[in-house]
């Protein structure tokens, strides 16, 4: 058996990954897919994000299942740029915002929320909103 000494780059031979492990990685892809899937026929439901989500999960549960999403016609190409370069494209920001915007205003009125409760929630929406109008919209090489 040969011997490994803290210096050597490759460093000692890695067990394989348990199997339980890979499932599990599958099961929560396979959930977000679903969820995704759902979120392309209910408003307010985003897509997008879930699929992104699922791209990454199959990253560690099912390689191949994620090189089918990422080569996907309608959301492989968002996907993609996600992934290679941080991209949102600016129609997807204004949607999400928009969206964001009308789930907080429609929770606080339904939840009738008091003061704190709302600003809680108005706090956070427009955090992630920031944050996403942040991104960029193309990639460096468009």
């Amino acid at each position: 058996m040969a011997e490994y000494s803290r210096n050597d780059a490759a460093g000692p031979p890695r067990s394989p990954r348990p199997a339980w492990r890979t499932w599990v990685w599958r099961a929560l892809g396979i959930a977000f897919v679903a969820t995704g899937f759902v979120g392309a026929f209910v408003p307010g439901l985003p897509t997008t994000p879930f699929l992104i989500l699922a791209a990454a999960c199959y990253t560690r549960g099912d390689p191949a299942a994620r090189a089918r999403l990422v080569a996907h016609p309608r959301f492989g190409p968002a996907l993609r740029a996600w992934f290679d370069h941080g991209v949102v494209s600016r129609r997807a920001k204004m949607l999400a915002i928009g969206m964001m915007g009308a789930s907080a205003s429609f929770g606080i009125w339904i939840g009738r929320l008091g003061a704190v409760e709302a600003s809680v929630v108005i706090g956070v929406v427009a955090c992630v909103a920031t944050w996403l109008a942040l991104r960029p919209e193309r990639t460096p090489d468009a």
